[in-house]
């Protein structure tokens, strides 16, 4: 895996990308959101064919191509929350509102189907900003590689599938597709990154594992948010209400504030790269 820092650049690098450029006679972003079935099917084909024989090289949750921080000099953190599928914690969202702290929400398909109305009030509320994590929280693979037990996509049109077909998933329930993706359990090869580029949507990964699927302890939350650098995007999640995420959360957040810290969403800020 390469974890080396290469470039720092805005969002609007990836849509000028000439590779997006390429297709858009077929269907671009745009147009595939609301269009047809025989459209998405061609765009999967194109997308096949362009990477045909292409052999990943890198597996991981920061492979290259990946938005893994922030650029920027301030002392800015990005808290990103995964709904992979099961629960709701919504204290979690009740002590965002309460401090008035901005956070970005990747919603995967399980998720969104329980939980429709929930993703729409988020989505109504200017804090928020709602993300795509994938229309079956798989990993992004071009070969089937697994994560966490958790079956990856198999070639390119699966990824097709479970990125486009999240961002649509979602776009029926809010009304528009979100910008940004993360894979189901954040693992992927860098031949489905560029993909996931190519359908005009920004891959996004973390800098720091702030609750390790909600299974941390409150100790150690505390103490992954205390010890995040400037910059970071930290992962944490709100799928499990019996962990101790919104406890730690409740704790820290009130302090980071005092010491200056300023949270931001991830929507139209620059990135450092794997």
């Amino acid at each position: 895996m390469n974890n080396t820092v290469i470039v720092c650049l805005a969002l609007i690098v990836f849509f000028g990308d000439t590779s997006h450029a390429d297709f858009r006679g077929i269907g671009s972003c745009e147009t595939t959101a609301t269009g047809s079935q025989t459209e998405l099917e061609a765009l999967k084909v194109f997308l096949a064919n362009r990477w045909s024989g292409g052999r990943p090289h890198e597996w991981g949750v920061s492979v290259s191509g990946v938005a893994t921080r922030l650029c920027t000099t301030e002392n800015d953190l990005a808290l990103v929350f995964h709904a992979c599928g099961g629960a709701y914690d919504a204290t979690i969202i009740d002590l965002l509102e309460r401090e008035r702290i901005p956070a970005t929400i990747f919603i995967s398909g399980p998720w969104l189907k329980a939980h429709p109305d929930t993703v729409l009030r988020l989505a109504a509320n200017p804090l928020f900003e709602i993300a795509n994590h994938g229309l079956r929280h798989r990993p992004l693979s071009v070969t089937g590689r697994s994560a966490y037990g958790i079956q990856g996509a198999r070639n390119v049109e699966e990824v097709v599938d479970e990125v486009e077909g999240g961002a649509r998933a979602i776009q029926a329930v809010i009304g528009r597709k979100p910008d940004l993706f993360c894979p189901g359990t954040a693992y992927a090869d860098e031949v489905a990154i560029e993909v996931v580029k190519a359908l005009g949507y920004v891959p996004v990964g973390f800098t720091v594992n702030g609750d390790a699927g909600a299974t941390s302890s409150k100790a150690q939350i505390i103490e992954s948010l205390n010890n995040a650098p400037r910059g970071s995007i930290v992962l944490l999640h709100m799928n499990r209400p019996q962990g101790w995420t919104a406890e730690a959360l409740a704790t820290v957040l009130p302090t980071l504030k005092d010491k200056g810290v300023r949270f931001v969403k991830l929507s139209r800020r620059s990135f450092f790269l794997s």
